[in-house]
């Protein structure tokens, strides 16, 4: 008996080829944490799951448990981030590919939001520099969630506001921040 688990919101972080026309795809989700999915077929040309499944978007996916790895039965689009400038884009697969080494399967609804704020933000990102302080503040609330960053005082503002308020607060501790993302990141050994 296989049971259908939807994931309301699953954000498409990375994509690998698996065989010849199908593709293990990475992604995120506030039900499941990361997780990585086979979608059988969605290399061809008519598969209807290949617009819903790209990489750096945003969709409705329901997944069948196999025995080692999920499997995609359905997928609707919601959001597309692949018109962000290149710098976004850029930031979005940095972004990614930390994820991918410091995230595991399991529950984590706010590292969820603050993921899907990061990407909509960088999505509107219209700049190299803004987003360059988009990823920074990104990347520093995503250690925290992790465990890896203890902030106290005006580094912990940036953790308890909306992501759109400490994006301004951010910007005079660009230094600070750097330096603990870049001292989190080395202790961790990934």
């Amino acid at each position: 008996m296989t049971h259908l688990f939807e994931t309301v919101d699953a954000i498409i972080i990375a994509q690998e080829q698996s065989g010849e026309a199908d593709k293990t795809l990475w992604m995120l989700s506030a039900e499941h944490g990361l997780i990585a999915a086979r979608a059988r077929g969605l290399r061809h040309l008519k598969s209807k799951l290949r617009y819903a499944l790209q990489e750096f978007s945003r969709a409705k996916v329901s997944l069948v448990r196999g025995r080692e790895i999920w499997r995609v039965a359905t997928a609707t689009p919601q959001v597309s981030y692949s018109s962000a400038t290149l710098a976004a884009r850029e930031a979005m697969s940095r972004l990614a590919s930390l994820l991918r080494r410091m995230v595991g399967e399991e529950a984590d609804a706010k590292l969820f939001a603050d993921m899907l704020e990061s990407f909509n933000a960088l999505a509107a990102a219209s700049s190299l520099k803004e987003a360059a302080v988009i990823e920074r503040l990104a990347t520093f609330r995503l250690l925290h969630r992790l465990g890896y960053v203890q902030a106290k005082g005006a580094l912990g503002e940036l953790l308890s506001n909306n992501f759109d308020d400490a994006l301004i607060l951010s910007n005079p501790l660009a230094d600070p921040i750097l330096a603990t993302i870049n001292g989190a990141i080395a202790e961790s050994q990934l």
